[in-house]
């Protein structure tokens, strides 16, 4: 029998392990390791971040099917089996701090927490989700996050932990 892929998913609010959300929509997590990718976090005043990520670093997008995007994500690793560590992309984009958190097949936890994000594919969105790179334990590789299209009117987090 073959290995069913697992889901990657980069958090860096309130989905972070410790955090309220965390045990609610995260349950059966095979894994939590700290992680880092390349983009912008803002604090928004309303107990949450947003993050916002450089087009440059963006593979895909998430469509209304978990067993798609876990496919999606799996073709990007045999794709690129051998990603570099991850280089800084042109811009004032600073490193952002978080878990790259793994959940095996089926993804039964995406659904949850695209409602929790607002996402809604083909609609506008609170927030996207996004096929990108993260570093995490020497390893580089692709993994699903919840970016903020257009933040307005938000303290940027310079140090890129929330």
């Amino acid at each position: 029998m073959r290995n069913q892929p697992e889901l990657k998913v980069f958090v860096y609010g309130t989905l972070k392990s410790g955090y309220q959300n965390h045990v609610r929509y995260c349950q059966g997590v095979i894994r939590v390791e700290r992680a880092i990718v390349w983009g912008r976090l803002y604090d928004l005043g309303v107990g949450y971040p947003a993050l916002q990520l450089p087009e440059t670093v963006i593979l895909g997008h998430g469509t209304t099917n978990p067993v798609v995007d876990v496919r999606i994500q799996a073709a990007q690793v045999v794709v690129h089996h051998a990603y570099k560590p991850l280089e800084r992309p042109f811009g004032d984009w600073g490193e952002v701090h978080g878990e790259v958190l793994t959940f095996g097949f089926p993804p039964r936890q995406l659904e949850g927490m695209d409602r929790l994000e607002g996402f809604k594919p083909g609609q506008r969105s609170l927030y996207e989700r996004v096929l990108t790179v993260a570093q995490w334990n020497g390893a580089t590789g692709p993994v699903w996050a919840y970016v903020m299209p257009e933040v307005q009117g938000s303290k940027r987090i310079l140090e890129g932990r929330w």
